[in-house]
């Protein structure tokens, strides 16, 4: 039936709920029931004290009072309803309203989150008021409301969200009937024959407090609050739309959340302005996100939604509009964004980290206002490659934009004929910008040598590389040139890798030194890596092997296990593309069995809003976080005192530690002004080490943004903070990523490595204060400087999540058949000869520089050799003492410490390859056991850096011992070497020939397919 309409004001008068539909709305009514006792105890007394003022009650009055008791509505709303009802009760009947019958409906129907109707009515009856019209003209009105109390729809929810948008500023009331009843009807039936169905049968949305009835309400009814009854009667369109709506769950909150920031809004706005047949798609296509959402967001992930979605599509409604009129385009252009905006976030939801760019795609399209590029970018987004973070996205996003309407089309052809990623795309290998620091000052020897040499080759500075690789072009390129010497250099190689350098004598160490200093230097960096690793004392390494011989050769002569072990070690290979990605769910998986809050935090570190805040930060600014530090121990000191008056028997221990630390800051505090800026920052370097407590720590924080804002500035350094920044979702991290801010993590610490000759040696005092604070329990210097910003940016830790995570990926790979780990064949070789002077250079960088332990009777060197390209590419080491251990009654035994693997083995294989090498090397003193009848220890129980330089390989071969239960012991005696005695004295018979039971290394390796 047709209906008379003419003009109406669409301007919306409702100031309870602005169309922004901002989060924590109307629809999250806290229950109205215990805002106002107060009312029910009035409304209590009105009732037992009428018969003192003489009132009258008609039965009519009482039976409304009795439903008003019996209702489950909130006293605060009953009360001023049940006052309308009786009010209108009191009229003739003829000039009745309806309020009563309204009223009996809401009693009946209604639950305590219900609000009285006819406050929200004020706005309308006011106009009524105002141009002196009829209360009956609100009886058809009333009407509605009625059926919608009956069917369980909220009427003041409709009046509120359909009712004041559509006629709230209509002030011709003698018109109502045919400019908004018939409308009004047919969206109140329609909310009807949608209540009580999914998703609209429960009273709250699932997994959230929100209301279901005043969703329906809100988001289905007002978005057709303005379209004229001709359009609401086309029952095919109205069925399109509810279809559309029913297709929707709306049982995750984050969904939810983000329909409430980017969809409803324009519903509410395009409402009149556009067909109903444009915003059936939105809706439709809306839906098509929800199950995207399920699997890329848990329901806890809500906070972290509210921040990704925190930026909408168009926040100034009306700004946006006056810029599309200025451009020339109509209302139908900006159907056609959000269509378009809602399919990019579709594309990026299916990547891992692309929603996260959810803000910056809205803010692209704000600045736009182009829906032809909006249409384009939406055809952009799903053709370039999921990295697993947001640089890729970003910048071709950025290009996209950029470039001239014409060429877009090419662009995104150019994108899919090159793999995803557009020709001009600089990140496509990203190894360049990430080369390892140390294969940076490889590159420089090697210019260095070649030009010694004679010797020019292409630089490769520019190219990724592993640091024992960076000068085998040059070696062989010299064996080319030199073909004479090249047997004499593959025979040096062959029996360095062979333990076949202690047969050598002085003749074959001067036929070496013969070469030449840089060809004799080019040769033992390539078979020693580790000895190319550059640092500010001198090097043992830059001794000639004639020196070295004269000087350690009888190491040589002592009795020593000589034998060798040989095995396969499972390495992964990586490329400069991302073979680790495989899709976003299953690295969803993947982060459920990691500490995604350590990496978190270690990627805000370097990228969050901390970052950008270090151009002024000095050691200064840490002096009142250890004032506030030296506070809150005063604070532990009183309280444990307290507690030792009320006879506690441990507070003396605890009063005993916390006075010891707070004697150490004072002593800091009383040195602090006689130190220069350079020692004040090694100082508050190490006190983070000790006193911080990771994480957010204020302390520890500050100390890492000033270790960043010393060490982070040169270029090379802050472009990779910058890639990162631009890549990385905290939230949401990748193996590739993790294993890029480890990259830049090393940068920093070569970095400091390079100036520690300006901080170190350190005057008397600061040497004889800082080892109350030094992790490493050593002489401060570079190497344990080094330890502590590990230490302070839990470097090991993050290490053993990326072998965790390693491990985690590589079997999905091997599972799908995409990626087999390649083997390496390895051997473990148990050596003492003057090469091993540089044991130090095959291992952990701590034990350098210490040449002389090699003549230590009992001391000798376990080899982890890469038999494939003849390199000494980790270590381990033995040490004899008969000194005993008393409280295990063991008279003679070894010490086992010292396990190092260089970094370009370890980064390459996850905790299952190195408990692989760990086991080999057990493997081997099992045998030095069994053949000397002696035990051994590992010390370090106290000081895990004895074990090994990297806590993660620590804190596998503790995690392995600690399982088979061994003795433990604190009176090891006596080995010192790098670390006090004290230190080595502490931990765990690991091997005990009286006992077979402790020999299962074998068994271990066979359980791990090694």
């Amino acid at each position: 039936m047709a209906h008379a309409e003419t003009d109406i004001n669409w301007k919306d008068p409702s100031n309870q709920d602005t169309d922004a539909a901002i989060y924590g709305d109307e629809e999250f009514f806290e229950s109205p029931a215990a805002v106002d006792e107060a009312s029910h105890s009035a409304e209590s007394a009105d009732e037992t004290t009428g018969s003192s003022r003489k009132t009258v009650l008609t039965p009519r009055a009482k039976e409304l009072r009795r439903l008003s008791r019996e209702s489950k509505l909130a006293p605060s709303q009953r009360m001023p309803f049940l006052s309308a009802a009786e009010l209108d009760e009191m009229r003739k009947p003829t000039e009745r309203v309806g309020i009563a019958k309204l009223f009996e409906a809401c009693c009946v129907h209604g639950t305590v989150h219900w609000l009285n109707p006819i406050a929200e009515l004020r706005g309308i009856t006011d106009n009524l008021g105002n141009f002196q019209g009829s209360p009956k003209v609100m009886r058809q009105f009333m009407y509605l409301l009625l059926e919608l109390a009956r069917a369980g729809v909220p009427p003041a929810a409709f009046v509120r969200y359909v009712m004041m948008p559509r006629m709230g500023l209509d002030a011709d009331w003698r018109r109502w009937r045919e400019r908004h009843f018939w409308a009004l009807q047919r969206i109140a039936e329609l909310l009807i024959s949608m209540r009580g169905k999914k998703p609209f049968h429960e009273e709250f949305l699932p997994n959230s407090r929100t209301l279901t009835e005043v969703v329906l309400v809100k988001y289905v009814g007002k978005p057709l609050a303005r379209f004229s009854v001709g359009v609401l009667e086309d029952e095919s369109l109205l069925e399109q739309y509810k279809a559309g709506w029913q297709s929707l769950r709306l049982n995750h909150p984050v969904f939810v959340l983000f329909l409430r920031l980017n969809v409803f809004p324009f519903l509410y706005r395009l409402s009149g302005k556009v067909d109903l047949i444009q915003l059936v798609p939105i809706v439709r296509a809306a839906g098509e996100l929800e199950p995207e959402f399920a699997d890329a967001f848990s329901h806890e992930d809500l906070k972290k939604a509210e921040d990704i979605f925190s930026v909408s599509l168009y926040t100034d409604f009306e700004a946006n509009m006056q810029a599309r009129a200025d451009k020339g385009l109509t209302i139908f252009s900006l159907v056609r964004e959000i269509k378009a905006y809602l399919a990019i976030i579709r594309a990026l939801i299916r990547t891992n980290a692309g929603i996260y760019l959810s803000g910056y795609f809205a803010s692209l399209l704000r600045s736009v206002v182009d829906p032809d590029c909006a249409e384009g970018l939406a055809e952009l987004v799903p053709t370039v490659a999921d990295t697993g973070g947001m640089d890729a996205l970003r910048r071709h996003a950025r290009s996209f934009t950029s470039i001239d309407e014409d060429l877009r089309t090419q662009y995104i052809y150019d994108i899919q004929k090159n793999g995803g990623f557009h020709s001009e795309y600089q990140h496509k290998q990203i190894a360049p910008l990430f080369r390892d620091p140390e294969h940076l000052i490889n590159a420089q020897r090697r210019i260095k040598l070649g030009q010694q040499l004679g010797i020019t080759l292409p630089d490769a500075s520019a190219k990724a590389g592993h640091t024992c690789t960076d000068f085998d072009p040059l070696l062989k390129a010299y064996q080319r040139e030199h073909p004479q010497k090249a047997s004499l250099i593959d025979t040096f190689r062959a029996e360095l890798a062979a333990g076949k350098d202690a047969t050598w004598k002085l003749g074959r160490c001067q036929e070496l030194d013969a070469m030449g200093n840089a060809a004799r230097e080019l040769c033992l960096y390539a078979g020693i890596p580790g000895s190319a690793r550059g640092r500010p004392a001198q090097q043992v390494s830059a001794f000639s092997l004639t020196e070295l011989y004269e000087r350690y050769g009888t190491a040589s002569e002592q009795q020593a296990l000589r034998t060798q072990m040989e095995f396969s070690l499972p390495v992964h290979q990586f490329t400069d593309a991302f073979p680790e990605i495989v899709n976003a769910k299953t690295n969803a998986a993947l982060r459920k069995k990691i500490d995604i809050t350590l990496l978190s935090e270690a990627f805000e570190t370097v990228i969050g809003a901390e970052a950008g805040d270090r151009g002024d930060l000095s050691p200064r600014q840490v002096l009142p976080l250890l004032n506030r530090r030296a506070r809150l121990l005063d604070d532990a000191i009183r309280k444990y005192r307290d507690a030792e008056l009320q006879g506690s028997t441990t507070a003396s221990r605890h009063i005993k530690g916390l006075s010891a630390q707070r004697a150490q800051l004072e002593t800091v505090f009383e040195a602090w002004e006689d130190m220069n800026d350079d020692q004040r920052f090694v100082v508050v370097v190490y006190i983070a080490t000790r006193l911080g407590k990771g994480g957010a720590d204020p302390l520890s924080s500050t100390v890492r943004q000033l270790v960043l804002a010393r060490y982070g500035t040169r270029k090379d350094i802050a472009q990779r903070a910058e890639y990162l920044q631009s890549d990385v979702a905290p939230h949401r991290p990748t193996l590739r990523q993790l294993g890029l801010l480890l990259n830049y993590l090393d940068c920093i610490r070569v970095e400091a490595r390079v100036h520690a000759q300006t901080l170190f040696p350190l005057p008397s005092e600061l040497t004889q204060l800082l080892p109350a604070f030094d992790t490493y329990r050593s002489t401060p210097g570079w190497a344990s400087f080094d330890a502590a910003i590990r230490r302070l940016f839990q470097y090991g830790q993050l290490q053993t999540e990326a072998a965790r995570l390693l491990d985690l990926q590589s079997a999905l790979n091997r599972a799908a058949h995409t990626q087999e780990p390649k083997s390496k064949a390895m051997l473990i070789r148990a050596s003492k000869s003057c090469m091993d002077a540089l044991y130090g250079e095959m291992g952990a960088p701590v034990y350098s520089g210490k040449p002389d332990t090699i003549l230590r009777p009992g001391f000798q060197v376990l080899r982890l050799v890469d038999a494939e390209h003849q390199r000494v590419v980790g270590v381990a080491y033995l040490a004899f003492s008969s000194a005993g251990i008393k409280s295990l009654s063991v008279p003679r035994f070894y010490f086992v410490f010292g396990f190092h693997l260089l970094d370009c083995i370890s980064q390459r294989m996850g905790r299952t390859g190195m408990m692989t090498v760990y086991l080999q090397f057990r493997r081997m003193v099992e045998l030095l056991a069994a053949k000397s009848k002696l035990p051994v220890f590992l010390p370090g129980a106290s000081n895990h850096s004895i074990i090994s330089d990297s806590e993660a390989f620590a804190d596998i071969i503790l995690m392995y011992e600690r399982k088979q239960k061994p003795r433990e012991a604190a009176d090891a005696l006596k080995l010192d070497l790098r670390f006090p005695a004290r230190d080595y004295a502490r931990g765990s018979l690991i091997i005990d020939p009286a006992n077979k039971m402790s020999f299962h290394a074998e068994a271990a390796l066979k359980q791990l397919g090694g």
